[in-house]
């Protein structure tokens, strides 16, 4: 027994390694993986995260050196798709939590969840570890559309976190957070 077995919904940030456990307990998981529509928008929040600011260069001719300065350990270390694949008592599932609210989200997992007995308010932090960002100052959205698809295509090559997301958004396993689908 791990302490989950009578659980209904697990919120963890953690590595493919903390899912497989779980998984070898045969629980049957369904992992929920949020996922920023434009890997771009994704880079430039981790540019200005966790009070370490950094300036992407896009005159830097090291595209990849550039994206390997900002992109935190989260997406480097944390999410191993294949790991998740392989296992047949996970299913990944994906979401999109900027183009949805969390409110979306929390209305979603309110159809799939039985209710609480004690419901308390809900409390959304807004990530208070990203510094503010204004955009006008990121030269990336004024590199030109081949220097941005070439960045998109580093990332998804390089990081199996985007390289799943995708492929996840707009396939049948994004959850239907957008409009009255559910």
């Amino acid at each position: 027994e791990i302490g989950i077995e009578d659980c209904d919904y697990i919120a963890q940030e953690a590595d493919s390694k903390y899912w497989q456990h779980i998984a070898e307990a045969n629980q049957k998981l369904e992992l929920h993986v949020p996922c920023v529509r434009d890997p771009l928008e994704h880079l430039m929040a981790q540019c200005y995260a966790f009070f370490k600011p950094k300036t992407f260069d896009c005159n830097d001719r090291h595209v990849a050196r550039q994206i390997e300065e900002c992109v935190n350990d989260g997406v480097k270390n944390r999410f191993r798709n294949k790991d998740l694949k392989s296992n047949p008592n996970i299913d990944l599932k994906c979401f999109d939590p900027v183009n949805s609210s969390p409110a979306r989200y929390r209305d979603y997992m309110g159809t799939v969840l039985q209710r609480k007995r004690v419901e308390n308010d809900y409390f959304y932090n807004t990530l208070a570890t990203v510094l503010q960002r204004n955009k006008e100052d990121e030269c990336i959205w004024s590199a030109g559309e081949e220097y941005q698809t070439k960045t998109r295509m580093m990332m998804v090559e390089k990081y199996e976190y985007y390289h799943f997301c995708n492929e996840c958004i707009g396939s049948e396993n994004e959850l239907p957070l957008l409009g009255n689908s559910f």
